[in-house]
């Protein structure tokens, strides 16, 4: 899993990637989690208007999950695959990150470094096994609010 090109603030405020996870890329605009390919990249510039933020992130460079800082929003609402489980050690801004998500029985990422989990998982389906070291938490507001476990 790689995050081959990444804008930390970009189309409605939100990130904006272009991941690849099993062979497949996708792409995130800051509202929708598609795969990669010139249809959705078209789908997405004529319903969103967002031309200029997919030029700016067709220019970005690539950075690592474990040296990503802020994921703010950055799978908010996505469905996510069965293998998803990122190195997320230097994390510290995981505002609305998963907010609404549906994650994979193995997901316990590293959050050591979290110190901003607001709305984090607020209203995920998380498993049983999910235990995440959070001994840096300073703001944790409705971090785990309105979750299911399973």
């Amino acid at each position: 899993m790689k995050i081959l090109k990444y804008v930390e603030t970009s189309f409605r405020g939100k990130p904006s990637f272009i991941i690849k996870m099993n062979g497949i890329k996708y792409l995130s605009n800051g509202c929708v989690f598609v795969e990669y390919n010139n249809k959705n990249v078209k789908k997405l510039i004529n319903k969103y208007d967002c031309r200029s933020f997919i030029d700016e992130l067709m220019q970005s460079k690539s950075i690592k999950f474990k040296n990503l800082t802020n994921g703010r929003y950055m799978f908010y609402g996505c469905t996510l695959p069965d293998n998803f489980n990122p190195n997320l050690e230097k994390l510290t801004c995981g505002y609305s990150m998963f907010e609404g998500c549906t994650l994979p029985d193995n997901f316990n990422p590293n959050l050591e470094n979290l110190t901003d989990g607001r709305y984090m998982f607020y209203g995920c389906t998380l498993s049983d096994k999910f235990n995440p070291n959070l001994e840096k938490l300073t703001k944790g507001l409705f971090m785990f609010e309105c979750c299911t476990r399973y």
